[in-house]
């Protein structure tokens, strides 16, 4: 695996209904038939509002890392993925 840093800054959600903290959390390991992405760009969509507050239904467990969409680069892969992303 390539050399990652230890931690990533994240906006983390503690709470429905609560305000989202931007903080370093730990950069995750990809498991196998996984890759980590360097996540570049992400927007703050209506389905991200609507999460924040308790509204939208899934199975995400807090406190969790908020947003549903982004585009970045493939930095690491867990496992049966191509080494050439």
């Amino acid at each position: 695996m390539p050399n990652l840093p230890k931690t990533m800054k994240a906006l983390v959600l503690d709470e429905f209904g609560g305000t989202p903290v931007y903080k370093d959390v730990p950069v995750p390991k990809p498991k196998y038939n996984e890759v980590l992405i360097k996540i570049v760009y992400a927007p703050l969509n209506p389905m991200d509002l609507s999460f924040l507050k308790g509204y939208y239904s899934s199975v995400k467990k807090l406190p969790v890392t908020i947003g549903f969409e982004g585009c970045g680069v493939v930095v690491a892969s867990g496992g049966n993925h191509s080494q050439n992303y």
